[in-house]
């Protein structure tokens, strides 16, 4: 069986990231490579319904290291900013007109003594700061000057996610915690366990399943969280200290891999063919069918174009350039040539 033909069959898109034009979509797989999209012509040919093919990447950008493969993605100014399996983040120079990955511009190295997967990168554009989720800690990096200014612990086991506002990020982890951090004090200012919450625990065919916390995201006023054994539950920011969740989301039911504020609405993804949007009251906005199983990653822009991608276990990402339903589906490999 030829090469891509296989990765067809068993390509996971780990992770995605739009550009800071708003032009690119950049895409990672668990074979280490990274597709390239071009954004505007994908929404212009939804919009025009041209026959352009848009289906297949610019480019594949193939993995240049045997002992390591990206999982994780974001983008500051002129550069990919890569997580990798090997507690290293690495910054590759990208030409602005065409998207192109250039150079391996600098990189660092988080925690020389041991190896561990760089799950997730989330970045503070006010200060000019990176956040990564390696292992159970989370590292605060300067991206002036690629200096590690703090090692955030205090989880037990490996952050699957971290995301931020303001001062303010919040760590989700396999150790069923969700953590609310003040980077100013160095220090977890909250944390909450949903497992000890009756109304927050989600049981499988009836049964109790492990608690882990698959995602978590923040705003100024708002946190919201889910997992494996965890429902979606959407807090006030004020009202974290008394474990009162301001709505939990019962129509979701499988283990979550992804939570994101869209707007005024609050999206959710993971071990489902189904991506659901609600309203912050809890009313059901919208459910896109994807093409695969799961969905671990889902990204979104208004501006220059409107454009939503949600990638997971497949080789296809999902295109909705309304936010509503599904407009077209990308291929990550093209298939092989007779």
């Amino acid at each position: 069986m030829k090469e891509n033909t296989l990765r067809i069959l068993y390509n996971v898109i780990t992770d995605q990231t739009i550009s800071s034009n708003g032009r690119f979509l950049y895409a990672c797989s668990n074979y280490g490579d990274i597709a390239i999209y071009n954004i505007e012509k994908i929404t212009n040919c939804v919009q025009n319904i041209t026959s352009e093919n848009i289906s297949d990447p610019i480019f594949v950008f193939k993995n240049q290291f045997d002992d390591q493969k990206p999982l994780s993605l974001a983008f500051h100014r002129d550069f990919l900013i890569v997580g990798n399996t090997n507690s290293s983040v690495f910054g590759y120079e990208v030409n602005n007109s065409t998207g192109i990955i250039g150079n391996l511009s600098w990189k660092i190295q988080l925690a020389p003594e041991i190896s561990e997967d760089v799950n997730d990168l989330w970045i503070d554009t006010e200060n000019e700061t990176l956040y990564a989720a390696c292992g159970n800690d989370v590292f605060q990096i300067s991206l002036e000057d690629g200096r590690i200014i703090h090692k955030f612990e205090g989880h037990k086991d490996y952050i699957h996610s971290v995301n931020g506002f303001g001062n303010n990020f919040v760590t989700g982890s396999e150790d069923g915690t969700v953590k609310l951090w003040d980077h100013r004090q160095k220090k977890a200012t909250n944390s909450l366990e949903p497992s000890k919450n009756p109304n927050l625990v989600q049981k499988t065919d009836g049964k109790l399943s492990l608690s882990w916390i698959g995602s978590a995201c923040i705003t100024k006023e708002w946190m919201a969280f889910g997992g494996g054994g965890t429902k979606l539950a959407l807090f006030h920011i004020t009202q974290l200290n008394y474990r009162t969740p301001f709505h939990i989301f019962e129509e979701f039911t499988s283990p979550i891999h992804v939570t994101e504020f869209v707007d005024d609405n609050i999206l959710c993804a993971g071990e489902s063919k189904s991506v659901m949007q609600f309203s912050l009251k809890g009313n059901m906005v919208s459910e896109i069918e994807t093409s695969g199983p799961a969905i671990y990653s889902v990204v979104w822009q208004k501006q220059p174009n409107k454009f939503l991608s949600l990638s997971g276990a497949s080789n296809k990402i999902d295109v909705s350039t309304n936010f509503t339903y599904k407009d077209t589906a990308l291929n990550f490999y093209k298939k092989d040539k007779n």
